[in-house]
């Protein structure tokens, strides 16, 4: 159990690491579409291969794992906020 929790952490932390240097760490813009090379399998030019649209697939993941990250984050932040309040309530009646 403690070998998967500590393998968790290092992917998370990792992720964290990639979103946070994506626009040094993806070796294409996310937005580009290479029309001439569609559905391509995974390369040395395109490490996750190219979507339907010729789109490189790493480099849409690793700037769409920003979103994902500040969207967790804000989604825990209210979660505890929501449970303190309710918890107060609940706490300080007579």
């Amino acid at each position: 159990m403690r070998i998967v929790r500590g393998l968790a952490v290092c992917i998370l932390l990792l992720t964290c690491a990639l979103s946070l240097g994506a626009d040094l760490v993806a070796p294409h813009n996310y937005a580009v579409q290479y029309r001439d090379r569609p559905n391509k399998p995974p390369s040395g030019a395109f490490l996750l291969g190219t979507d339907e649209l010729g789109r490189d697939r790493f480099s849409r993941f690793v700037h769409g794992s920003r979103v994902s990250l500040v969207c967790a984050s804000a989604a825990a932040l209210v979660a505890i906020m929501f449970g303190a309040a309710v918890g107060l309530a609940g706490g300080s009646g007579d």
